[in-house]
């Protein structure tokens, strides 16, 4: 078992929360159960499986679930390119939200080439 307060991966997951959580805000209501919840929902993805492989016994386990993570952080993505295709959000409004994306799944890969090649 790894200890989740010293996890570089894990904290930069739990700093995306708040501004995905502050975009979701701003999706029109109708989209509450479908659009919201789903990026609410991936963006919970991501830190919950990155520390649930932290909190696994073995290699294998760990590797898996940041690759889990990493998917759920590719469909954040996707969803926020379809809330602007959408023009619920503006371009401009999810440009932070993705660069900090694009920096979480470098680490990710990382991390999983690191997993990967000590098993």
């Amino acid at each position: 078992m790894r200890d989740l307060s010293k996890s570089a991966v894990l904290a930069a997951s739990r700093r995306l929360l708040k501004p995905i959580y502050g975009l979701v805000r701003e999706l029109p209501e109708f989209e509450r159960y479908g659009l919201a919840a789903q990026l609410r929902r991936a963006a919970i993805s991501i830190t919950a499986n990155i520390a649930e492989g932290l909190g696994r016994g073995t290699e294998g386990d760990f590797e898996r679930h940041l690759r889990i993570a990493s998917g759920s952080a590719a469909e954040v993505e996707a969803l926020l390119d379809a809330a602007v295709v959408l023009d619920f959000v503006s371009e401009e409004q999810t440009h932070q939200i993705r660069e900090d994306l694009r920096v979480l799944r470098a680490r990710l890969y990382r991390l999983t080439t690191r997993v990967s090649a000590a098993r």
